[in-house]
């Protein structure tokens, strides 16, 4: 999958997802939607930890899909609620909390309590300190 970016220039941080749309971008116009979309989820850690879980309940791993669209979904938005200086600081905590619990919610429903459980603590790791860390 990654062959088609050797020797083309293209670099991507395999980890920073939130940030690299103008780089999928680039990615969608070598690879394809349809293998953009394989290269975008493979390094995810959401994603890696949603088939892991599913495998382990021997689930659907097509429910990983899922699980990472909630996840990242939640995550661009808490990103852009945490840097919004028109909030107080207080008032994006809060919106952040806000998308954390209904994100927890939706992973729930999607893949069960105890299959959603390492999502829901890595997403909480991620966005529990997204206000107070590097966006007073």
């Amino acid at each position: 999958m990654f062959e088609a970016l050797e020797g083309s220039g293209f670099s991507v941080s395999p980890g920073d997802w939130i940030r690299r749309g103008c780089a999928m971008e680039q990615v969608r116009k070598l690879l394809g939607e349809e293998r953009a979309r394989e290269f975008e989820k493979a390094p995810d850690r959401f994603y890696r930890t949603a088939r892991q879980a599913l495998e382990a309940w021997d689930l659907p791993a097509e429910l990983a899909d899922n699980a990472w669209l909630i996840c990242r979904a939640a995550c661009q938005a808490a990103e852009r609620a945490a840097q919004n200086r028109a909030l107080s600081v207080e008032e994006r905590q809060r919106q952040v909390e806000a998308l954390q619990m209904d994100a927890e919610r939706r992973l729930n429903e999607v893949l069960g309590e105890k299959v959603a459980r390492p999502l829901r603590r890595g997403l909480g790791f991620m966005l529990g300190g997204l206000v107070r860390h590097g966006n007073p």
